[in-house]
C-alpha cells in the first residue's frame, strides 16, 4: 500500500515552496488525475514520514492542508482515507479549469462543457454494474451495442415519430467515432462538398478536414438559428447538423424546418438515383 501510493505521487519534490504544501498538492492532483482512487487508505504518518524522507511535522502538516479543504477524511482509530471534496462534486465548472492560474493563460474557448454530474454519474455506474451479469452469461462483447440500450434507443426515435428497429442502431464509443463510420459509408465522392454549420463542433471539423472535404458553412446563431435557405447547396450529399444544442451556440432547430430537412433529403436521394447514369444506357 505504501509504495503504491509514494509512486502514485510522482515528482512531487521537483516543486516550489514548502515539502509540506508540494505533498498536499501532489496528493490532490493524484486523486483528481485518478491515480490514487477516491477511498484509498493512507499509511499511517510514521510510515508515510519513512518511505518519504520527512519529519513526522512535515508529513502532519501536509495531511492537515489535505483535511482542511476536503481532501482527506480521518476516523480516530481507522485511519485516513481521501476523497474529493464537497465543492467539486457540486459545481459546475470543471476543475482543469481553475488550475495554473497564470495571468496570461489561455482560455480554450474549443470548449463548452460543465463538471461531471458526480453522484448522478457514480450512481450510474453502479446500476451498470449490477446488470452486468447477464451479459457475461454470453460472450459479454456486443459489438453493436448493448442490446436493451438499443431498444430503448429505438423506442425513443419510434415515439419521436421515425420508426426504428433494435436491429437499425448502432452505438459508437462517441460523435467522432460515428461521424467517422458514416463517412466511410456515405461520403464516396470526394468532390461532392459536405455543409457544416458555422460555428460547430471542432472535432467533426478534424474528422471532415482529415479526409480533405470540402466543406460549405452554414451560419447559425444562438439568436435565430440555422439559415434554413443556405442548407440545400447544389452539389452537397452530406450535411452535419446538431439541431439539439448545438454546440457551440446552445440553439435548438424549430420542429417545422427539422422536418423539412430530412424529407429534402430523401427527395434528393430519390432523385439522383432515379438519374440515368453514364454507364447505363438502358436507362
Amino acid at each position: 500500500m505504501t509504495q503504491g501510493f509514494v509512486a502514485a505521487l510522482g515528482t512531487w519534490r521537483d516543486r516550489r515552496g514548502p515539502l509540506a504544501r508540494a505533498l498536499s498538492a501532489a496528493v490532490r492532483e493524484a486523486v483528481v488525475d485518478g491515480r490514487l482512487p477516491a477511498g484509498t487508505r493512507l499509511p499511517s504518518e510514521r510510515e508515510l514520514a519513512r518511505v518519504l524522507g520527512l519529519s513526522r511535522g512535515t508529513v502532519v502538516t501536509a495531511l492537515t492542508l489535505l483535511r482542511h479543504d476536503g481532501w482527506l477524511h480521518t476516523r480516530h482509530g481507522s485511519g485516513s482515507v481521501v476523497r474529493l471534496p464537497a465543492r467539486l462534486t457540486e459545481r459546475t465548472t470543471p476543475w482543469s479549469l481553475d488550475r495554473g492560474g497564470a495571468a496570461d493563460a489561455d482560455l480554450d474557448l474549443t470548449l463548452a462543457v460543465t463538471a461531471a454530474p458526480h453522484d448522478a454519474y457514480r450512481a450510474a455506474l453502479g446500476r451498470a454494474v449490477d446488470r452486468s451479469a447477464a451479459l457475461l452469461v454470453d460472450s459479454g462483447v456486443a459489438t453493436a451495442g448493448l442490446p436493451h440500450l438499443r431498444e430503448l434507443l429505438a423506442d425513443r426515435y419510434t415515439r419521436a415519430g421515425l420508426a426504428t428497429r433494435p436491429e437499425q442502431i448502432l452505438v459508437t464509443s462517441g460523435a467522432q467515432a460515428a461521424l467517422t463510420l458514416l463517412l466511410d459509408h456515405l461520403h464516396t465522392d470526394r468532390r461532392a462538398p459536405i455543409v457544416v454549420e458555422s460555428p460547430t463542433y471542432p472535432g467533426a471539423l478534424a474528422v471532415l478536414r482529415r479526409r480533405r472535404a470540402r466543406l460549405i458553412p452554414v451560419p447559425v446563431t444562438a439568436a435565430d438559428g440555422w439559415d434554413t435557405g443556405r442548407l440545400a447547396v447544389g452539389g452537397s450529399r452530406l450535411a452535419y447538423l446538431v439541431p439539439d444544442f448545438h454546440n457551440p451556440t446552445g440553439a435548438h432547430g424549430r420542429a417545422g424546418p427539422r422536418r423539412r430537412r430530412p424529407a429534402s433529403a430523401d427527395r434528393d436521394r430519390r432523385r439522383d438515383h432515379a438519374r440515368p447514369g453514364p454507364a447505363d444506357p438502358a436507362r
